[in-house]
Parts: structure tokens; sequence; C-alpha cells
């Protein structure tokens, strides 16, 4: 049986809780390969990942390449941007 999104979100959370990018980035990539990349909550669940996983920019880029912005998305986005000390106005800019 194929893994689906909820199964991704299962996953991407354990990977929250490790902190492990690595393992963030292999899952965004095969969850593309088995077509999931554009499904509304795996979106904000990877943008949820990478901003706790200390990846602004892989954060930012997926959520600016999205055409439909969901709340989690956004909201994960807009808090990664407030911790950073340097960030605030581009929390804002959100």
């Amino acid at each position: 049986k194929k893994p689906d999104c909820y199964t991704f979100g299962s996953l991407l959370r354990a990977s929250i809780e490790v902190k492990c990018l690595q393992v963030v980035s292999e899952l965004h990539g095969f969850a593309i390969k088995l077509g999931f990349g554009r499904s509304d909550a795996l979106v904000g669940s990877l943008v949820d990942a990478y901003v706790k996983c200390c990846s602004l920019a892989n954060a930012w880029k997926l959520f600016n390449g999205t055409m439909k912005r969901d709340i989690i998305a956004c909201t994960a986005l807009i808090t990664g941007f407030a911790q950073q000390n340097n960030c605030t106005s581009d929390a804002f800019d959100i």
C-alpha cells in the first residue's frame, strides 16, 4: 500500500521532534515524486516542518511557490520569521 498525505504528515511530525532537516527534505522529495507535492495539507505541514527545523529559506521557497496559501502555512511562516531576531519585518510582509 502506498503512503498518502496523512502518512507524510505523521512522518513530518516525527522529523520535527528530532529536528532532522535532512529527513524533512527527503520526505518532501518523496511526496513530490508520488504526486502529493501540491496537497494543501501537506504543503502546510512541510512549511511548518522546515520552520521548526530552522530552515526558513526552504519554508519561504515552498510557501512562495504555492498558489493557494492556507492558514497553517501562513501561521508557521510568520511564526518562524518572528522568532528570528532580524526577520520581524519579513513576518509582517506575509
